[in-house]
């Protein structure tokens, strides 16, 4: 999905000036734009959103393992593949597509730097690192204190549908208007910003309290 999003972009699906190279203008049959915009704009409505879910769920697991661990984690998995293409594979993609002025550019790795954000802003939060239920329960025979999971929360469908209308809804148009297309580096269209603060959140929550289990 995430290479023929790209794709697709290349031919203009994103919009103007949202790609390296558009290809023959982004041009082609009016049936093919149509489909091309069409798949893009389903895909964004939840793509990114699902990953900073998927990439939350895992981050009190890392964060469990201790600081030292967990930085040295987030550096070699976020860090360095963000400035690599930042300072490297963004720009030369810039060069083959005719822009013969080096520019630093965070492109497509610009969720990198947002995970990096989000996993220092979950930090913060956090006195020391969670209990490790399962490592507790090995070594003590025991289960892992009660407090360390939180209260039990099931979302209902109300509060769903509630959430997306709402964050992902209503308070995404303000975005769409001010930013003019980028917040951040982060792209700013249908399913984006709001709603991918939402689902770190949520993937966090998820991983707390068991929901996919």
């Amino acid at each position: 999905l995430v290479v023929l999003h790209h794709c697709a972009c290349a031919f203009g699906a994103c919009g103007e000036g949202s790609w390296y190279l558009i290809v023959k203008g982004g041009g082609g049959p009016r049936a093919f734009r149509f489909c091309v915009k069409t798949f893009v704009t389903w895909n964004q409505a939840y793509f990114m959103s699902l990953f900073f879910f998927v990439s939350a769920y895992f981050v009190p697991t890392s964060y469990a393992k201790g600081w030292p661990t967990f930085q040295a984690n987030k550096r070699r998995r976020l860090l360095v593949p963000a400035l690599a293409v930042l300072m490297a594979v963004s720009p030369l993609t810039t060069l083959v597509a005719g822009n013969l002025t080096y520019a630093p550019n965070p492109g497509v790795g610009w969720y990198l730097w947002w995970l990096l954000l989000f996993n220092v802003v979950y930090v913060s939060f956090q006195t020391a690192p969670p209990v490790d239920e399962a490592l507790v329960e090995a070594l003590t025979g025991a289960d892992a204190p009660t407090a360390a999971r939180g209260p039990r929360l099931l979302l209902s469908t109300v509060f769903r549908i509630g959430a997306g209308i709402g964050i992902c809804g209503f308070a995404l148009p303000p975005f769409l208007v001010l930013t003019k297309g980028s917040f951040a580096s982060m792209p700013v269209s249908i399913g984006s910003v709001t709603c991918d603060f939402l689902m770190f959140y949520l993937g966090l929550e998820a991983r707390k309290q068991g929901w996919l289990e």
